[in-house]
């Protein structure tokens, strides 16, 4: 990942945070910006992780046994 790139996820991730702590709690404003900044920090470790440890479970397969059962 170039340098470039994790500087504006980071950038990014600060103003989703930053726009936040404006919002009074319990409000849309605040769900939504804490959302996006969450968003894009798993982006961000996916994109730095290449995606090699990430878990997909397929809990509509009932093919194979969850163990929820």
């Amino acid at each position: 990942m170039l340098n470039e790139t994790l500087q504006l996820y980071e950038r990014r991730i600060d103003n989703c945070w930053h726009a936040a702590d404006s919002c009074k709690d319990g409000t849309w404003g605040k769900t939504f910006w804490s959302q996006n900044a969450m968003y894009l920090l798993r982006k961000l470790n996916s994109d730095l992780n290449g995606e090699k440890n990430e878990i997909y479970v397929d809990f509509n397969d009932v093919s194979k046994p969850n163990g929820l059962c």
